[in-house]
């Protein structure tokens, strides 16, 4: 505008624009902001519309349209208004946990006089879906607000209401890369769906099969959703249902390297364990109450296979505990059982504080002692007492193979001692030094050094790359601007490199392969709090700005890489560049390695 008004922008949204989730991010005098989620959507949009904190003062909802609200104080509660017709099955689903929101929305549908018909409320980034078949013509309401009524400009949500596309799951929640596979989908308003004999909460869904073409490689970031910390590494990709209503919520669906097998109830018992193959790939539900799933498989003496169990980090609610057994013959041929393990929760975690990556989801690494038959054992964690069709997952059993993916996390600069925990961007002043951290993802046992570069890097910016350590699970990345570099921003991508050594079918034989992994870039989305760790999301891009101004110093050394033996000492000639009047003491600190050696 011919005046400009403070934090507020106009966007232009092209018709051609692929619907989905974008990264958007402010630039200005100290180069780029940390990106936040913009979602182009299918459907016609509208902005929420204060005073409406009551059922006598609503907004009035068009069904079908999305809603683009806020919770903006405390206690603030949205209502909206619309007229619906008798038997019309009306899907609400207000949408927070994908869009950088700190909201945990809740949803009530109420009726004309005030009466609740329907509850629900966001757990564990699963955003609140209600699902009502209208009694009666009439008026009715919805209404939103925050869990704990927490507000303010970052409690953003997009409520969608009306004759809508709802997804529940997807069976099998996985599929070959670089092929059209089949797929059934399990949901509500389903175009050409039918009915099912699934019922969740008193709620029949229907089922529609499809067929979707998966890339061969799925996206360092999903198209249609974002991903939390706990998902790096997993790389599913994200699809959604597009109908003359409008697109479906997103659901992720993970490439593998064969079709799963889905269960075939009954299995609760061990002879009726479904049969799977080893290597290969098998899906299921825990559906019920004290649903128990078995599987068997051959293995041979010594072969070596790593079951992986996928929920948490794929989307689902489910949290597997998982059984492995041995099954012998005793000598009078009565069946004898030998427990090889039992695994709840992968608590490794990188680097807790900045990138949780703990999960709910279990990993074994399995040797077969002798020749025989093997068995699974899957349930949920809460078996006894909970159940439901959407608790779903994916299980991978797949030969050992040493592996490792690299995460790129911009971070707050740290003053001396003090390390915040914050959202940040990387941007450089001519003459500038920043980091920023890489994360190492160790698969398989895998403990070689890798080797990291950037590369599209701006005119006037180097980065002299890393050597990550044996066993090391972070490093850190140093990009540096030369007092010419010109000021703009540009997205860079960096990479990393090491010799992985893979075991031969035969005894002592060894490949040596090369393998080149790009880092997945992530972002802080929430500062971390008191007794609270920072809230991160892997994110579409790393973007590097360079500043229009200078530096008051530069630390610089020639010396790129050492090698030396244990005990030995290192020099490290050190210049100071200073300039615009700058002429106070400049601290110095050593950062990484081991304290107790530094």
């Amino acid at each position: 505008q011919k005046k400009p008004v403070p934090n507020v922008f106009s966007i232009t949204v092209r018709p051609d624009v692929p619907t989905g989730v974008y990264e958007l991010a402010a630039g200005g005098l100290y180069g780029l902001s940390n990106p936040r989620i913009f979602v182009v959507g299918s459907q016609d949009e509208t902005q929420e519309a204060e005073p409406n904190n009551t059922l006598e003062k609503p907004n009035d909802l068009v069904l079908g349209r999305i809603v683009n609200g806020t919770s903006g104080t405390a206690t603030d509660v949205d209502v909206y208004r619309f007229e619906g017709k008798r038997g019309q099955r009306i899907v609400a689903v207000c949408r927070a946990a994908d869009l950088d929101s700190r909201m945990s929305p809740v949803v009530e549908f109420l009726s004309a006089d005030g009466r609740r018909l329907a509850y629900a409320r966001e757990e564990l980034r699963h955003d609140p879906m209600v699902d009502v078949t209208l009694p009666a013509d009439g008026t009715y309401f919805i209404k939103v607000h925050d869990f704990l009524f927490r507000g303010g400009p970052e409690f953003v949500y997009r409520l969608s209401a009306g004759v809508l596309p709802y997804i529940d799951y997807v069976m099998p929640p996985a599929g070959v890369a670089g092929t059209t596979g089949h797929f059934t989908l399990f949901g509500r308003n389903l175009p050409d769906g039918k009915a099912s004999d699934v019922t969740v909460e008193g709620r029949r869904l229907e089922k529609l099969d499809v067929a979707i073409s998966l890339p061969g490689v799925a996206p360092l970031a999903p198209t249609k959703t974002t991903l939390g910390s706990v998902s790096a590494g997993t790389q599913p990709v994200s699809w959604t249902l597009k109908t003359p209503a409008g697109e479906s919520n997103p659901v992720l669906i993970q490439l593998a390297p064969s079709v799963p097998i889905i269960e075939k109830e009954p299995n609760d018992t061990p002879a009726l364990a479904t049969p799977v193959t080893a290597p290969g790939e098998f899906a299921g539900r825990f559906q019920s109450p004290g649903d128990s799933d078995y599987y068997s498989f051959h293995a041979d003496a010594g072969q070596v296979f790593y079951i992986d169990v996928f929920a948490d980090r794929i989307g689902s609610l489910a949290d597997p505990y998982l059984v492995v057994e041995q099954v012998g013959r005793d000598a009078k041929g009565a069946e004898t059982i030998t427990r090889m393990t039992s695994v709840d929760d992968e608590n490794g975690n990188v680097a807790p504080a900045i990138f949780d990556t703990r999960s709910d989801d279990p990993s074994y690494r399995f040797q077969a002692p002798e020749t025989g038959t093997y068995r699974i054992l899957l349930r949920d964690r809460s078996f006894e007492s909970r159940g439901d069709p959407r608790l779903t997952y994916h299980v991978s059993i797949r030969p050992e193979e040493p592996d490792f993916r690299l995460v790129v996390l911009p971070q707050y600069p740290k003053q001396g001692s003090i390390k915040e925990v914050s959202t940040w961007n990387l941007g450089l002043r001519r003459g500038d030094s920043r980091d920023v951290s890489i994360l190492v993802l160790r698969r398989d046992g895998f403990r070689d050094p890798i080797e990291v570069w950037a590369e599209g890097l701006p005119r006037g910016v180097t980065c002299r790359g890393a050597a990550i350590t044996p066993y090391a699970k972070t490093a850190e990345l140093i990009f540096t601007a030369d007092e010419k570099a010109a000021a703009g921003d540009k997205l860079i991508r960096v990479f990393g490199k090491a010799r992985v050594t893979k075991k031969g079918r035969a005894k002592d034989a060894k490949t040596e392969t090369e393998i080149v992994r790009e880092a997945i870039p992530a972002t802080i989305v929430w500062s971390a709090e008191a007794d609270a760790p920072a809230m991160s999301r892997i994110a579409q891009s790393l973007a590097l700005s360079v500043m229009n101004e200078a530096a008051p110093f530069e630390l610089s050394t020639n010396v790129v890489r050492v090698e030396v033996n244990q005990s030995r000492q290192i020099l490290l000639p050190l210049s100071v560049t200073r300039r615009i009047g700058f002429d106070g003491d400049v601290t110095m600190a050593l950062v990484g390695g081991n304290p107790d050696t530094l």
